[in-house]
């Protein structure tokens, strides 16, 4: 490993006090950090390099929580480069590094680490596409209201949900929102896709779980009403009255670093207990 991207978070790490510390470690194991150009005004001292270029990247590191990671996914899924997280934030559950164990990345610049695969979503709306790591919400935004949404599935009509939204979730994205709104638990290692209705208005709706061969399109039915959509929590798009949202697998997988310590049902424990 000769090349690593590391992410600055001045919302986060408000004196770049992780950054550098990150830093000086990984320079003392003989590591080129490459830091974007739109962070060159920070003053980030000696030792940096900056480049927009990511041909050359061995690993991404951001600083942050799980919203950090989201945000830098679909860079590093579609350049194939593992992504590496440090936990700052309160849940952190992609993360595979805390804040005081900074330690532990000298042995994963060492190559002390596995990867785990994740499946993410592409979605169209509007002649747009977009790609999500956790989940695409369909809802009325910030108003409690109920909607009108039809789910089909490779165009065969699945459910006609009155409920304040539905959430279409990967297997990582199904410990977030989804869980929130009474979804499954879904091991990281299956590839799926979960359609989970918000409080809906109904004692037979239910969570569905769709291969990731499938393709679901979301019809809104709420007159004098525009829905919106959210892709990993931002994205925030207008879907007007009668439009449709179209999703299925990405062709991108995110490669997410972990250590040999972790697995999938210790950190659920850990972090959601």
């Amino acid at each position: 490993m000769k090349y690593i991207a590391l992410i600055p978070n001045i919302y986060k790490d408000k004196e770049l006090t992780y950054f550098h510390n990150i830093k000086e470690l990984l320079l003392s194991c003989l590591i080129t950090v490459c830091v974007p150009t739109e962070y060159q005004a920070l003053s980030l001292g000696e030792g940096v390099f900056y480049t927009d270029s990511l041909d050359s990247i061995d690993l991404m590191i951001v600083i942050g929580g799980d919203g950090t990671i989201l945000k830098h996914s679909v860079q590093a899924a579609a350049h194939n480069i593992p992504l590496l997280g440090i936990n700052l934030g309160k849940v952190g559950y992609m993360a595979s590094v805390e804040k005081d164990n900074l330690e532990q990345l000298c042995d994963i610049v060492k190559g002390h680490y596995s990867i785990e695969k994740r499946m993410m979503l592409e979605i169209t709306a509007l002649d747009k596409i977009y790609y999500a790591l956790n989940d695409a919400v369909i809802s009325n935004g910030g108003v409690s209201r109920m909607v009108d949404i039809e789910l089909e599935s490779d165009q065969m009509t699945v459910c006609r949900y009155y409920a304040d939204g539905i959430i279409l979730s990967t297997p990582t994205g199904s410990t977030a929102y989804s869980l929130s709104a009474g979804g499954p638990v879904i091991d990281p290692e299956l590839d799926c896709i979960c359609a989970t209705p918000i409080c809906p208005h109904s004692l037979t709706a239910r969570p569905v779980i769709f291969s990731k061969k499938s393709s679901l399109t979301v019809y809104t039915h709420s007159p004098e009403r525009n829905l919106f959509l959210s892709v990993d929590g931002s994205d925030n798009l207008e879907i007007p009255e009668a439009g449709t949202v179209n999703i299925k697998s990405s062709p991108y997988m995110l490669s997410l670093v972990k250590t040999y310590s972790q697995n999938f049902y210790k950190t659920l424990n850990a972090k959601l207990n």
